[in-house]
């Protein structure tokens, strides 16, 4: 069975293109116009990497990642018309696993995808950690002993258990990225 490939791009003569090119090399390709649909092909879980453009329609490239790695740790790489560090930087930030800037060479973007595929292949998980899903204010945390408090729970129900630095640590990072993985488990 062949490897498939999600590209979602506007411009679909590019997408016609670099399909041929692909299934030339033995990969299978599906190919989506927007974001929407990026989003919705991810979610049925049938890809083993997923090449988005930045500048699409019903939503843009940074949108559909967004989306796609709040359900998903299918690998990512982002195409994009513009060259500007910060979008690369945006784009990596979010969880893209690498970035390729328009114009290219197809056999470039092959070894890219290549690369990003050997990489997910060693990955140690790609099960996303789960979110703490309760996360009491400081004043109502329970003391135990003289400075471990309990400062909430995994969504498996695990209890999560820091000292007073780590605490603070915590308090400071914004809800999404309070992982268990982030904390320290006693």
């Amino acid at each position: 069975m062949s490897t498939r490939i999600l590209l979602a791009d506007d411009d679909v003569e590019l997408c016609d293109l670099l399909s041929e090119y692909l299934r030339g090399e033995g990969f299978d390709v599906e190919c989506v116009h927007d974001g929407a649909a990026a989003v919705a092909a991810v979610a049925r879980g049938q890809h083993e990497i997923a090449v988005l453009d930045v500048m699409m329609p019903a939503l843009n490239g940074f949108d559909a990642l967004r989306e796609i790695r709040s359900q998903s740790t299918i690998p990512v790489l982002m195409l994009t018309a513009r060259d500007e560090d910060v979008d690369r930087i945006v784009g990596l930030e979010m969880g893209a696993d690498d970035y390729l800037a328009k114009p290219f060479n197809p056999r470039e973007l092959l070894a890219r995808i290549k690369a990003v595929l050997r990489r997910a292949e060693h990955a140690p998980s790609t099960k996303p950690a789960p979110m703490i899903s309760t996360v009491s204010p400081p004043s109502m945390l329970p003391k135990l002993g003289s400075t471990r408090r309990i400062v909430g729970r995994t969504a498996s129900g695990s209890t999560i258990v820091v000292n007073d630095d780590e605490k603070g640590a915590i308090s400071g990072m914004p809800a999404r990225s309070r992982t268990p993985s982030l904390t320290a488990r006693r």
